[in-house]
């Protein structure tokens, strides 16, 4: 079997799990819909799918093994209770003064660190909300800090009742929703037991014996909490439009479940906001599970390449496409592409902690090996730089040539460098509009995830360390000429990739959900 009717069979038990276990616990596991980035849990099934390897039958007492997750949910149900309850009796004047208002948009966003952003410069959807107030729309941003570091401290930050307004997530989770939750986490596992215990297929036993000890990981404990502030939001609010991040994965599924329970006139919309790969199943046939309850009723792309590969699945859906752009600043026309000369490599990784280890390992590599080039490590906001080179093992001291982005604005590391190293990073896109050349790390044996596979130009990949010093040999030999014609066609692939917001797309957006 290869890789492709490996990733179209795991999609395919995927969601009949969903079917035979339609909770909220289920679509909250991070593995249960097949998306950008896969699992190691989906890693895993894929390869044991290509290799024939067979799977032993499970037997019924290895669900006592469940018994020290469910102690462990338990104890996560009645923190989360304890945080929700303080934080509410706390900023329960400012909540007080949200509550009242009148909101027609709803935005769910996230954000990176207990200090909260500058007022209407969302990582993601930036200033929307003033834009959306220029129209007459009143909108109200609920965003979460990804790495839960200090929940008091970045909830009585982030809460603001002026326009505008903002709240954080835990502020609209009911005080029983840790034990609603709890109670169908427990549902959800003795259902997949029951299902890895008695059905006959060897994948579907073996995914949902994993499904079930995963239903009661502390993960799921937060992650499905969102379903009830979704729900509160539609309650309070009775939003004519709720918009959030749409890359498929599951917590987007319970947002949009959530807002249509208590306010089913609302239209859940769903922002593609980063680049699309082959994997991502979850966006590329949306609504396959729940009776449509987990897709949304629009969506907005970030340009005219992401609406082509996405039409197919929606237009069967009845889902209509937007093409919207990218809050994400594009640099003024620039006459040419960045000079070699200045010998300095970006490496971006996503933000997912393998991705960034591999990356910078092979990047301290290369630096080690090209001591005349200066590389660059800047990592997701959502892992700190230093706290991915801790884990990797004989990092420090870093080699003299490498250097650590001071972080803020992207716009001063593109200006710096010359080429970006990289695998399935958006910043890519905008690395090229800067005149950056980007080179690819492929890694055998795993799933090609560069998001450029339809440029035949100025892209280039390598996968150890000769090749890149072959790659840099044959760069530093390309004339001027050709080098500025490939970029050129770069541009112009990405200008149908991705667009800046304009007021028009805005207009259009609102428009839709009036």
């Amino acid at each position: 079997m290869n890789t492709t009717e490996a990733l179209g069979r795991l999609g395919g038990l995927l969601r009949f799990l969903r079917e035979k276990v339609p909770t909220v616990s289920m679509l909250s596991i991070q593995w249960s819909v097949v998306r950008h980035p896969l699992h190691p849990v989906q890693r895993d099934f894929l390869r044991e799918e290509a290799q024939g390897r067979p799977r032993r039958r499970r037997r019924p007492w290895e669900g006592l093994k469940l018994l020290p997750d469910l102690l462990l949910a338990l104890g996560v149900a009645l923190r989360s209770f304890g945080q929700v309850a303080v934080l509410r009796w706390l900023l329960r004047h400012r909540l007080r003064e949200i509550f009242r208002q009148p909101f027609d948009l709803v935005i769910k966003s996230w954000s990176f660190g207990p200090d909260p952003p500058a007022p209407d410069q969302d990582f993601y959807f930036g200033n929307l909300q003033s834009r959306a107030k220029g129209r007459g729309f009143r909108s109200v941003l609920i965003s979460s800090d990804v790495r839960a570091q200090a929940p008091r401290r970045f909830a009585s930050a982030f809460v603001s009742s002026q326009t505008p307004c903002r709240i954080p997530e835990e502020c609209l989770i009911p005080l029983g929703a840790p034990f609603r939750l709890l109670s169908d986490q427990v549902r959800s596992a003795l259902r997949l037991l029951g299902l890895a215990f008695s059905h006959s297929d060897p994948g579907v036993r073996s995914l949902s014996l994993l499904a079930a000890r995963e239903s009661l990981s502390p993960y799921v404990s937060r992650m499905g909490l969102l379903f009830w502030a979704a729900e509160e939001a539609g309650r309070r609010w009775h939003p004519r439009g709720a918009l959030t991040l749409y890359e498929g994965a599951g917590w987007e599924k319970l947002f949009f479940w959530g807002v249509k329970r208590t306010a089913p006139q609302c239209r859940t919309v769903g922002y593609q906001h980063t680049v699309l790969f082959p994997e991502s199943l979850s966006i590329l046939r949306p609504g396959e599970d729940l009776d449509r309850r987990t897709a949304p009723d629009l969506a907005l792309c970030l340009g005219e390449l992401p609406l082509q590969w996405m039409e197919p699945g929606h237009t069967r859906r009845g889902i209509p496409l937007i093409p919207f752009g990218t809050f994400r600043a594009f640099p003024d026309e620039l006459p040419a592409p960045a000079q070699v000369q200045r010998r300095t490599v970006l490496v971006t990784p996503e933000g997912i902690r393998s991705e960034a280890e591999g990356l910078f390992s092979f990047a301290i590599q290369c630096a080690r090996a090209c001591p005349d080039w200066i590389f660059l490590l800047r990592s997701h906001p959502e892992l700190p730089t230093k706290s991915v080179l801790d884990s990797i093992p004989g990092t420090w001291p870093l080699p003299g040539n490498v250097r650590l982005s001071e972080g803020g604005s992207i716009q001063k590391d593109f200006e710096e460098a010359s080429h970006l190293l990289v695998r399935g990073s958006s910043s890519v896109l905008y690395a090229i509009a800067n005149g950056l050349q980007p080179v690819h790390l492929e890694i055998p044996g795993e799933i090609n995830t560069d998001p450029l596979t339809g440029l035949t130009v100025w892209r280039r990949g390598c996968s150890d360390l000769m090749g890149w010093k072959a790659l840099l040999v044959a760069e530093e030999s390309l004339g001027a000429q050709e080098r500025g014609r490939q970029w050129q066609e770069a541009c112009r692939y990405v200008k149908r990739y991705a667009m800046p917001v304009g007021e028009a797309q805005v207009r259009g957006f609102l428009e839709a959900i009036r």
